[in-house]
């Protein structure tokens, strides 16, 4: 599997003293919405990470990113920040069951809550507008 996703194999892609992130996986999650998966690739001096992204639909390699390694905490109150998993069985399971999948239900579920709270808010302007057209129509609520 970790061929087929581009990914370095295991000697390269373990933790080591120097870097003890590399070959970390992860998620984030902004405003409570699952916005990108991937992996750390290596560290870059003391203070960044390069990460690799992963497409959404077949998982294949698709962007890097240098971040700051005090970048990878989560923020509770903001319900933003990365979800890190020692091992590639660990990550796929967040995704499918775990706190990764929750925060996608969550992100999901938060966009169809706004969707219909703009269209009542839509409806409510559309009425106002037609009782100002016409305030005697009994079929404005």
């Amino acid at each position: 599997m970790r061929k087929a996703l581009g990914l370095p194999d295991p000697p390269d892609a373990m933790p080591t003293k120097t870097e003890p992130l590399r070959g970390v996986y992860f998620h984030y999650i902004e405003d409570d919405k699952l916005e990108r998966q991937g992996v750390i690739l290596r560290h870059i001096g003391a203070e960044h990470v390069l990460i690799l992204t992963f497409e959404w639909l077949i998982g294949q390699p698709s962007c890097q990113y240098l971040i700051k390694i005090s970048d990878l905490v989560w923020n509770r109150a903001a319900r933003t920040g990365y979800y890190l998993y020692d091992s590639y069985d660990l990550f796929i399971h967040s995704y499918n069951e775990g706190m990764a999948h929750s925060a996608e239900c969550r992100g999901k579920e938060a966009m169809k809550e706004a969707r219909e709270a703009k269209r009542k808010l839509d409806n409510k302007e559309e009425e106002a507008l037609l009782y100002v057209a016409d305030p005697k129509n009994k079929n404005i609520k």
